[in-house]
């Protein structure tokens, strides 16, 4: 039986080309490289969508709360036996997050409930939280922080093999 990967995250998981709104393809996106790394005894299962956030509402874009949105994704994808959440970017773009320690601070306790709201209702075998913990700065280098957590993923992904 194939092992079951829900990969649950925000557009870099639905795999959006910056300054397009377009689609990456199959051959581009992460999950599919991941699917195609892995190999047939793995079934990769994509739950990305633009501007998802993990605890925020967005009054300007509305069903994007992760915390609210994880449970149908869930329900739909059960079994499972790897959850990758891949969620933060649009937490710390959030009008109100300011980069402070007391933002971040909150931010974190958030993420924390998000997190452990979701290995109460599912129990997976393994689990993947992945994020960025600071807000970018915008037309500078990448944050180590965000390709820190693009090696997280990949690593915990690549180790469940």
């Amino acid at each position: 039986m194939k092992k079951r990967v829900l990969c649950f995250g925000d557009s870099n998981t639905w795999g959006y080309v910056a300054g397009t709104g377009e689609r990456y393809g199959e051959d581009t996106r992460w999950t599919r490289v991941c699917q195609a790394a892995l190999g047939d005894d793995y079934e990769i299962l994509e739950d990305g969508l633009n501007g998802r956030t993990s605890v925020y509402d967005r009054p300007w874009s509305p069903y994007r709360k992760g915390i609210d949105s994880l449970g149908y994704s869930l329900l739909a994808q059960m079994p499972l036996d790897l959850i990758v959440i891949f969620l933060g970017m649009n937490d710390i773009l959030q009008p109100s997050m300011r980069d402070t320690d007391e933002d971040r601070a909150k931010w974190l306790a958030d993420y924390k409930t998000f997190v452990n709201n979701l290995r109460e209702r599912c129990h997976p075998r393994q689990f993947v939280a992945a994020t960025s913990p600071s807000r970018p700065t915008y037309n500078a280098p990448p944050q180590p922080s965000v390709v820190h957590a693009s090696n997280v993923r990949f690593a915990s992904v690549s180790a469940f093999a």
